[in-house]
């Protein structure tokens, strides 16, 4: 195996180490925040179902949004949601904003890596 494919892989496990490792935290955090079991597990499945919404969403705005502008739309998305998420405890909001994007987890990889344009 060459040096570049063991940099891939090792960076590859690193961020499943690191995504797994935030869904453990998000999930302490909501039970902190007083949500039942119900609720956190009604949470994490609304932002892995808005995951699989922005995921496939990127196939029909990619080329014409570009890498840079759909990277930086997508943060601004997390920004404004995030403290969202901090300062309230109700569930209906939770959910919503976890659909939306507080919780999103996939990064640069599901942009697609192929385009030239930056």
């Amino acid at each position: 195996m060459s040096h570049g494919t063991w940099l891939i892989i090792m960076a590859c496990a690193m961020r499943a180490f690191g995504l797994g490792t935030v869904f453990v935290l998000i999930a302490i955090y909501l039970r902190l925040v007083g949500l039942n079991l119900v609720q956190i597990y009604l949470s994490l499945n609304a932002a892995l179902a808005g995951a699989v919404v922005y995921i496939h969403s990127i196939v029909f705005v990619y080329d014409t949004l570009g890498r840079r502008r759909l990277l930086i739309t997508f943060a601004i998305n997390l920004a404004g949601a995030s403290p969202v998420v901090a300062s309230t405890e109700q569930f209906p909001v939770l959910i919503a904003v976890a659909f939306l994007g507080a919780f999103r987890l996939a990064g640069r990889g599901s942009a697609g890596a192929g385009d030239r344009r930056g």
